[in-house]
């Protein structure tokens, strides 16, 4: 019989040859060793492949395919995984040494969460500056939050596998686009409980030229009426429009005044006001 690792950690990487390196030496790292480390090379063009074939560690599992984007590669790495929780991992960010071990004995401790994120540690692209970025940790203020932004981060969350086949697979629509975590959240209210593990388990870079903040007119577009739609939809009281506001003044502030705001928060170590989401 196949050994079923306690763990899978998936990561889907495209043309991240610059911070892939980094990556995957985390998890190789980590204080917990049972795990699988599934990495799905999405088409990538660059060195992306040679460097994942330099790796001889027997934990980690390779899948190639033709460019398929984020969310199609996240619900193949769902199907091919193996393990009893899912850690999700993005290939230019760092998992400190005991994240998975912490998580774990989280989810084994507390059977009723079906899904756990932690803080993180937001640093600049040479790493020089930081902020450590928090988020609601217990399932009310989680619950409370989730209208007004997104409360986890995704790079940080480690999820029960079986709670896929309770609800669905990430949502593969256009119509949430760069927001398919955040709408994964909205559609497992009434599957599972939620957390947030009170400290840095992940350094998170911050990449100007990165997917999210090239593409986050959609993103920000997308995420608001997602919101609206879970009103619509009974989620939460029609009173919620009021959270609308902030998101509603993000989506419609132009692109170059946001990217202003964020420059400027980042360089002061002060929370980012405006969410990616």
């Amino acid at each position: 019989m196949e050994r079923v690792p306690k763990v899978t950690v998936l990561m889907p990487v495209y043309n991240g040859e610059k911070y892939l390196k980094e990556a995957i030496d985390s998890v190789i790292a980590q204080t917990l060793k049972d795990f699988e480390f599934l990495i799905i090379n999405d088409g990538s063009t660059d060195k992306t492949q040679e460097i994942l074939e330099s790796y001889r560690d027997t934990r980690i599992r390779l899948f190639r395919q033709n460019n398929k984007g984020l969310t199609k590669s996240l619900n193949k790495g769902i199907q091919l995984s193996r393990g009893e929780y899912v850690a999700r991992m993005d290939a230019d960010d760092i998992a400190l040494p005991e994240r998975l071990e912490k998580q774990v004995k989280f989810l084994d401790e507390c059977p009723e969460i079906g899904v756990v994120g932690s803080f993180h540690c937001e640093v600049s692209e040479s790493l020089h500056k930081s902020i450590v970025k928090k988020f609601p940790t217990d399932d009310s203020a989680i619950r409370k939050t989730l209208m007004k932004e997104n409360p986890f981060s995704h790079p940080t969350v480690m999820m029960r596998k079986k709670i896929f086949v309770r609800a669905s697979l990430y949502n593969e629509d256009e119509k949430y686009k760069y927001v398919e975590d955040y709408e994964l959240w909205f559609t497992l209210l009434k599957v599972c409980k939620f957390a947030n593990i009170q400290e840095a388990l992940v350094i998170k870079r911050f990449i100007p030229t990165g997917a999210s903040i090239a593409n986050d007119d959609v993103q920000l577009r997308n995420a608001f009426y997602l919101r609206l739609n879970a009103i619509h939809e009974g989620c939460f009281p029609w009173w919620y429009r009021m959270y609308l506001i902030k998101p509603f003044t993000a989506y419609k502030t132009p692109p170059w005044l946001r990217r202003v705001i964020r420059k400027y928060v980042f360089s002061n170590k002060m929370y980012d006001l405006l969410s990616h989401q």
